[in-house]
Parts: structure tokens; C-alpha cells; sequence
């Protein structure tokens, strides 16, 4: 019993819940609940064949993307010599380069640009005819779509239209992109594409040439495959509403 005139000492409240914590180990303390359990995925066979029937069928479309852009046009066998009965004139001063056109074959674009970059790096001056395909039964104007369009403006160049094909028969041209070089005297330099596939551009081995030929007057190559459309095997009324013949 305390006395009159003493205090006594309170001790410090005991924390229960600390003394229990601190008397347990780390393994018993109690683990507080995951807010987010792990997802566990279930695919059964059935989800497991469609995944796998859509990666087979992916792989085959790049594949054979990728195979016809690799896949050459029908290459033609140009005459040696510039045809008589042509109505093409050609430089007697100088070469001559001609290339036929389909108007709406997007693959040909890539041979514009191509024609563009090689006429840049040429030191000797060259006729250029562009020439494009336009069916006897077809309108005036179908033939005057893009490529028309980039064709007029390199320097140059002299677009002409082709009634019925029959200067690219004459030239044996079946691909639209092929081009012939030809010298002064009307002889056969060179036969073939501009591009190493379709609608690619970049260094490629007849654009190459034709630079060679143009700038050095010799080159070991002298023909190369054509990558385009087919100038004369589209149905008339895919041409009518000016479809492209390859696709993108």
C-alpha cells in the first residue's frame, strides 16, 4: 500500500500483439493473401489445332508471297536488230532505250524508279521511249494512269501510246517492265528488267547494266529476268476497270 506523499511508477502499456510477433519465427508469421492469384492458362487440343492450323496458314501466305515476288515474267526474245517495220524511231546519233508499259501494273513502278536513277548516272545521252499497252477496244485514256504520269516527267523519256500491242509484239516484249537497249547502229546491247523482283527497288543486275553499257560501252551482262504483269494474259474486263494484275 503506498504511502501519503509517494508516486508510483507506472509501467509502459505491454503490446501483446508485438510480444506475439516477436515470439513467433519468420515461418509463422502469418502471410497476408495475394491480392492477384496467378492466371493459369487451359488450352485443350481443339484451341491448340485452330492456333496451330492459323501459324500454318500464315507461314504459307508469306511463303508464297514471298515466292511470287521472286517469281520472274515471261522474258522475251528481243531481235538483234531494230525492226523495220517498227513504228518506233530511234536515235541514229546515239542509243536508244525502250520499255514497255502496262498502265496499271503497280510492279512497274518500282522500274520507273529504277529507269529514273539510271538515267541519273548515265554520262551519255540516251532516247527514251516509253511505250504502254493499251487494248484496240479500250478507250483513249485508259493508258493514262500513274505511271503515265511519273513516266512524263523523267527527263528524257517520250511517253507513247501501243494500240493493240503491236510494237511489243514486234519487239517480242510479254512482261510489262522489259526494256532493250539498243546502239546507234540499231544492235542489241541489252534485253531484260530493272529491278531484282517485283516492285523492289534497289541495285540489281540490269539497271546495272545498262549503266555499264551507257558509261563504259561494254558489259558482260546482257540480259536479265523481267519482273512485272504479263502484257497481254489479263482478262479484258479485269483491264476495263483498271485492276492491277499483281498483287500487293
Amino acid at each position: 500500500m503506498p504511502l501519503r506523499g509517494q508516486t508510483i511508477a507506472s509501467s509502459p502499456p505491454r503490446d501483446d500483439c508485438a510480444e506475439i510477433s516477436d515470439g513467433m519465427n519468420s515461418d509463422q508469421r502469418q502471410q497476408p493473401e495475394n491480392p492477384c492469384p496467378a492466371f493459369r492458362l487451359s488450352i485443350g487440343p481443339r484451341t491448340w489445332f485452330w492456333l496451330l492450323l492459323w501459324g500454318v496458314t500464315v507461314v504459307g501466305g508469306l511463303g508464297y508471297l514471298a515466292s511470287y515476288a521472286n517469281n520472274p515474267g515471261a522474258a522475251a526474245r528481243m531481235p538483234h536488230a531494230w525492226p523495220e517495220d517498227t513504228q518506233l524511231v530511234r536515235n541514229s546519233n546515239g542509243p536508244t532505250l525502250v520499255m514497255f508499259i502496262h498502265p496499271h501494273c503497280p510492279c512497274t513502278r518500282a522500274s520507273l524508279s529504277e529507269l529514273s536513277r539510271t538515267l541519273a548516272r548515265s554520262h551519255e545521252p540516251v532516247d527514251v521511249l516509253a511505250v504502254f499497252i493499251r487494248p484496240l477496244d479500250f478507250k483513249s485514256g485508259w493508258e493514262r494512269g500513274s505511271l503515265w504520269n511519273i513516266a512524263t516527267k523523267l527527263p528524257g523519256v517520250r511517253t507513247l501510246v501501243d494500240p493493240g500491242g503491236q510494237e511489243a509484239r514486234r519487239f517480242d516484249a510479254m512482261t510489262s517492265g522489259q526494256v532493250g537497249l539498243y546502239d546507234r547502229h540499231g544492235k542489241l546491247l541489252f534485253s531484260g528488267g530493272m529491278t531484282s523482283a517485283r516492285a523492289h527497288e534497289g541495285d540489281n543486275n540490269g539497271s546495272l547494266a545498262v549503266s555499264t553499257w551507257l558509261n563504259e560501252g561494254d558489259c558482260i551482262v546482257s540480259n536479265t529476268d523481267v519482273f512485272g504483269c504479263p502484257l497481254f494474259d489479263q482478262t479484258e474486263s479485269q483491264s476495263e476497270r483498271g485492276e492491277s494484275c499483281c498483287p500487293r
